[in-house]
Parts: structure tokens; sequence; C-alpha cells
């Protein structure tokens, strides 16, 4: 399993389902007042491990019960006997794993086949733990030789991943280490495996030269690319299939909601979004996935960020005046204007001078002009046209990187050097 959260694509033929609705208990009889039951129903194609027949298990098969004495218990698969990870769904689970172990191969119910048990369970289930998301699934397996997910025993790569449902939703904030809820008896808890060894309707993340995010203006057209995010046949690297028929929703940070009007992906997986007005958005494909009838809505996404800036706007109030002696031969024309507040933006200015109302325009104006005035020196006698435009410069990251807009030419200004 490289990572938790990584974006890959959906196979529903392999989507195995746990739910767990979790309720606590009475106190038992020698009166543990800290001791939780946890249902556990599992639907997958694999039905000997999986689904269990009445009359072949103990009623209590799929019905964990924890107490304080699993608290000390590792089942075999590394969880902390010291009174960490206490009653928590990855303990359930592990529980619940090693019951039906111990009842396919006939071991006693006690101390010692306990103890055994534990030396299997690393065959058949594999969690793992990170400081970030605490324990999540791994594997399971119902031979204790492959993994249900596809991946081998000796095998490093991943061709999939464990969704955690809670309550309906994408867990994206915790993981199995989450205790389970008092007084909450209809919790529902699943895990569903996504595989990813073939491209199907799930995808991965929009092609943006390796970036998350990007900044536009207004009225920029900007075409990004679906992914579909697997590995390649023979698990040596990740590789990106383009999606196509895909609704992507617009969502605006301004307006907290989604826009109306979802883009959907071409033939070549490619969406062309329009920068309207300024603010932040996020584009957003959700993976939607139907077992048994029920579709699980938003149990992955791809997104990106935008941000989109407002356009430089035009230079206002432009006025030209000619200095100088009366007598010179030439003389001076101070340009001078006026521009909006840039609030953490910056502005260069750029002036332009020509004979010709409609043509002809030179720039005449320093290189890094930021000042809203400019002198034109030394001009002989005649009739000059005088237009300015501004271009507004936005810092997009702590970086140094920036982007700029330029806004449309004011209206020529004319002035006679006499």
């Amino acid at each position: 399993m490289k990572t938790r959260k990584s974006l890959i694509s959906l196979v529903l033929v392999f989507a195995m389902i746990f739910s767990l609705n979790i309720a606590p208990t009475v106190a038992n009889a020698e009166g543990d007042s800290d001791s939780y039951s946890v249902s556990i129903e599992v639907r997958a194609p694999y039905q000997k491990y999986y689904q269990s027949e009445e009359d072949q298990y103990s009623a209590g098969f799929n019905i964990v019960e924890l107490r304080k004495e699993d608290l000390e218990d590792s089942f075999g698969i590394g969880l902390p006997t010291n009174g960490e990870c206490g009653y928590t769904l990855v303990r359930a689970l592990a529980k619940h794993i090693r019951t039906w172990l111990m009842d396919q191969k006939n071991i006693e119910f006690d101390d010692e086949g306990k103890a055994y048990a534990n030396e299997l369970m690393p065959n058949y289930i594999k969690v793992s733990y990170t400081d970030a998301y605490g324990y999540y699934l791994n594997n399971l397996s119902a031979d204790g030789e492959n993994w249900d997910t596809g991946v081998s025993k000796e095998g490093t790569a991943s061709d999939g991943y464990w969704a955690l449902i809670y309550n309906g939703e994408y867990a994206t904030e915790f993981g199995l280490s989450k205790e389970i809820p008092v007084n909450e008896p209809e919790t529902k808890v699943e895990l569903v495996w996504f595989a990813t060894n073939t491209s199907g309707c799930g995808y991965g993340h929009f092609e943006m030269k390796d970036k998350l995010d990007d900044y536009l203006i207004s009225g920029d057209k900007v075409t990004y690319t679906l992914n579909n995010q697997r590995y390649n046949d023979d698990y040596t690297a990740l590789i990106d299939v383009p999606v196509a028929g895909v609704p992507v929703q617009v969502f605006s940070q301004n307006k907290g909601d989604f826009l109306d009007q979802p883009l959907t992906t071409d033939e070549n997986g490619n969406i062309t979004f329009v920068a309207g007005d300024p603010g932040e958005y996020h584009l957003v494909a959700f993976d939607e996935v139907t077992v048994d009838g029920v579709t699980i809505s938003r149990i992955n996404r791809a997104e990106l960020h935008i941000i989109v800036a407002k356009k430089a706007e035009k230079v206002k109030k432009l006025k030209a005046k000619v200095t100088g002696k009366k007598k010179a031969k030439k003389k001076n024309i101070k340009v001078s204007w006026t521009y909006p507040d840039l609030g953490w933006d910056t502005a260069k200015y750029h002036v332009y001078l020509s004979k010709k109302k409609s043509s002809g325009y030179k720039e005449v104006s320093s290189k890094n002009l930021k000042k809203t005035s400019f002198t034109i020196k030394n001009k002989k006698k005649g009739t000059y046209y005088i237009k300015v435009r501004a271009e507004r410069i936005y810092e997009i990251d702590n970086h140094g990187n920036y982007k700029s807009s330029f806004s449309a030419f004011t209206t020529p200004v004319k002035v006679k050097v006499k």
C-alpha cells in the first residue's frame, strides 16, 4: 500500500464492504461496564470468508464484543497493549478476523488457542499506522496465502486502497483509530476496497504540470485534463489514463456552493475552464460507486484549486501638459493619471507616444515605471498623441513567482508642442 490517500480508479466487481453497526452493551457478568459490541456484516465476492451462514457459525460470529481484556491483546498485528488504541474500530475488526480464523481452523477459544491464532493473524490481516491518520487497513486474506486485494504476500506494489465510510460519508478526517462512540447505537461504519488494476470509473487527478493549484486572471481560458491514475500492468509505475464523459463540478468559495452547470470531460478527458468573477474556485470530479443497488457518492475525488484575480483596470484621468521655457526649441510633456487601489498587488505603467491618433505608437516610458506620472523629454514642435496602459502584477506564491495582467489602453490624449 503506497498511501492511504492515493487517487486511484475504482472497480466495482472487487468492492468489498464491511458494515459495522456499533452499540455500547450493558455490563457483563463480571461487572465490566466498559464493554462495547460491534455488529459486523460482510458482503463481497469472497463468500467463503465474508458471508457467514447462520447454521455454520455461532450467533456471536457477527457480534464483536470488546472488553477490557481485549485492550491487553495485540491480536498478532501489533496493536498496543498499554491502554492506547482502546475501544477502537481497528481492535474490533482485528477481533472479528481472529474469531473467524479460529472458527475456520477449529482452534480452541482459550488463551492458548488465541495465542496460536495471533501467530497466524499477519497472514490474514494487515494494518498500518501513521501519526496523521492513525490505523488504517491495508489488506485482508481469505486463505492466508494471497491478499484478497490482488497483491501477493511478497509484492510491494498496491493495486487499490481501503476507503472508510462513516455514517454514509467518506471519512477523510480519521481512520480505524476512531473510538467506538458511546450511546450511538445506529453508528454505521463500512470499509470498502477499491481496486486499480484496470481503468474504470474512478479518477485520479487534474493534469496541472505537477501543481495542485492554478492562478488565473478573469477572462483566461484554460484546458485541464482529468486522469485515471493507476499502476501499469507490471506494477512498476503509476500511469495516467484520461477519462471521458465525467461531470466536473465548479465550487465557488465566495458563494459557498457549486455553480449550477458542471463541465464534462471530452473524449480526451479535457475540460475548458473560463475564469469568471475574481475569487477562489475548486474543480471537483467525484467518484461514485454502486454496490448492491446502493450508491455511495463522493468516495474519492480529483480536485484542482484555482484563484481567479481581477483583470487590470484601465488607467483613469489621463492628462498631458507641455512644460519648459516658452522660446525653447524642445520642450517636455508631463503625463499624469490615476489608478484604483491595488490592495496586495503592485502595478507598472506603460506610456506610448505617436504623431498619429490611430497608429504608430511606441513606448517611451522607463522599464519599471511604478509612479502615476512620467515626463517625456525634449520633444520638438508638433502635435502628439499619448496613451497609457497598466500592468497589474500578482504574487502567486511565496517563492517569488508572479503573474501579470495588462489593462486596455486609455483613449489617446492630444497635446501640442509650440
